[in-house]
């Protein structure tokens, strides 16, 4: 399961909003499910289910430091399909907690795995709504349907959300083939909770800044939606843009996280937020000659700051 980036419009797709995203085809997580005596995620063992759903999920419970994403995603099966025991293990490219959907992809991951074996049929559409219980509901987790959507469709998505727990979507026919990149800090860290937290009391308390800025990103992402079905870069920058200053004014931005936005900006590329923070998302230009210089730039000042970098191309 790949790692996804928004491109525009995040972190609205919580609060009524609309998000343009991607996946990243190098950053993936894999699962594998097979039978076995006991349910055994990793080296935590569990006699039978009842074990499984009277287990300790709290904040800071060992169960949830050791295996809390797996535990809750078979609980969230067990509670409506019977489900064999078996062995789950895993491993993963994507950074954690850097807002790639590092965890998401991995309950996906799950999701798809123990399904398979058990031969139950669960439909596509159904699985973002799946997984956000598993982190909701399970383990308390604010958290949106972004992520899940766009992991379990794939490719560049458009997806509007008219509640916490519904969603639209439909894949972005991107007429120019568009190389993207991604900076990301590990030392930066922050889980999602962190910020959707407070947006989420804000929110709900009717704070303006943040229910007029939720408005204002749903129209970044029809626009970045239209720029890549149009081949526009310069008007997808701008959305970019635009959603990175939105979330400014609402939430208070970690310098170490703005710091990767300056670092696209002496890059003369435009950047956005992928998630929640601790990685940054951006296009390279379409001309050889200065994609080529951008390029490098942004390779010598990551390497120079200690960061992540990657690029790839959509299409």
């Amino acid at each position: 399961m790949p790692a996804r980036v928004a491109l525009a419009g995040n972190p609205s797709d919580g609060y009524g909003g609309r998000v343009v995203a991607t996946t990243v085809p190098s950053m993936v997580a894999t699962v594998r499910a097979e039978p076995a005596t006991d349910f055994m995620i990793g080296d935590v063992a569990f006699a039978d289910p009842d074990d499984l759903l009277g287990a300790d999920l709290s904040e800071g419970s060992p169960v949830r430091a050791a295996a809390g994403l797996f535990v809750a995603t078979l609980r969230t099966l067990l509670r409506d399909h019977h489900v064999q025991p078996c062995s789950l293990s895993w491993e993963t490219t994507i950074p954690r907690s850097v807002g790639l959907a590092g965890s998401s992809a991995l309950v996906i991951a799950s999701l798809r795995a123990i399904t398979q074996l058990n031969d139950l049929a669960i439909a596509d559409e159904q699985l973002p709504l799946l997984a956000q219980q598993v982190e909701a509901d399970e383990l308390g987790i604010a958290c949106g349907l972004q992520d899940r959507v766009v992991q379990t469709f794939g490719g560049t998505l458009s997806m509007g959300f008219p509640s916490e727990r519904d969603y639209t979507y439909f894949s972005v026919e991107v007429t120019k083939p568009l190389e993207l990149f991604v900076l990301w800090d590990t030392s930066a860290a922050e889980p999602s909770q962190v910020v959707h937290g407070d947006l989420r009391r804000r929110f709900e308390g009717g704070d303006p800044a943040v229910t007029a800025g939720m408005a204002r990103l749903r129209d970044f992402a029809n626009e970045a939606t239209a720029a890549l079905t149009s081949g526009d870069i310069e008007a997808l920058e701008a959305a970019m843009r635009s959603s990175y200053e939105r979330r400014a004014m609402m939430c208070d931005l970690s310098p170490s996280h703005v710091r990767l936005i300056d670092i696209a900006d002496q890059a003369g590329c435009g950047a956005n937020y992928t998630g929640s923070g601790g990685a940054v998302v951006g296009a390279i230009s379409t001309d050889p000659e200065a994609g080529a210089i951008q390029r490098a730039a942004l390779a010598a000042n990551a390497a120079a700051a200690g960061l992540g970098f990657a690029t790839w191309t959509i299409s």
